[in-house]
This record gives C-alpha cells, sequence and structure tokens, in this order.
C-alpha cells in the first residue's frame, strides 16, 4: 500500500508540472532514508567500551570541581564590587 502509494504520487509529480528532476530528487531521498535506517548497528559491549582511568586523569578531571560550587564548605563568598567608581 505504501509502495503504491509512493508510486502514484511520483506520477502526478512527473506529468503535473513537477519535473523528472523532482522526482529523482525524492526517489534518491527515500533510497538514502532506507539504507541509513538498515545499516548495521556497531557491536560492542558494556565493559569494553570504557577504559579504566588512571589516577592522575582521574585526578585531571576532577581538578576543578572544587570551583563548580561557589558555596562549597570553606569557600569564602565573593565580594561585590564597590558603589563607588572604578579605579583606573
Amino acid at each position: 500500500m505504501n509502495l503504491l502509494l509512493t508510486v502514484q504520487t511520483l506520477a502526478v509529480w512527473m506529468f503535473d508540472g513537477g519535473g523528472v528532476l523532482t522526482a529523482a530528487a525524492v526517489v534518491g531521498l527515500g533510497v538514502l532514508l532506507l539504507a541509513w535506517a538498515l545499516r548495521p548497528a556497531p557491536v560492542t559491549s558494556g565493559t569494553e567500551s570504557r577504559s579504566p582511568l588512571s589516577r592522575r586523569d582521574r585526578a585531571r578531571r576532577t581538578m576543578f570541581v572544587r570551583q563548580r560550587d561557589p558555596d562549597a564548605a570553606g569557600r569564602s563568598r565573593p565580594r561585590a564590587p564597590s558603589a563607588g567608581p572604578a579605579p583606573a
């Protein structure tokens, strides 16, 4: 049914002023979408996709976590700018 509707739509476009170029573009797009939908999915296992991090790599990734939370314990609150003119 879907194929029949597609063929009918292409026939109407070709003979009703849409042109062969439009029909070819629609068919090409349909072929590309079908090829994309039917492509094989990559096979990966859950444990092998991650590499274990060394302590150094983990430390680099978490180096600035302390600065993400300005309200963390031990951090002073930033001071507001003064009401006077800024020094040059």
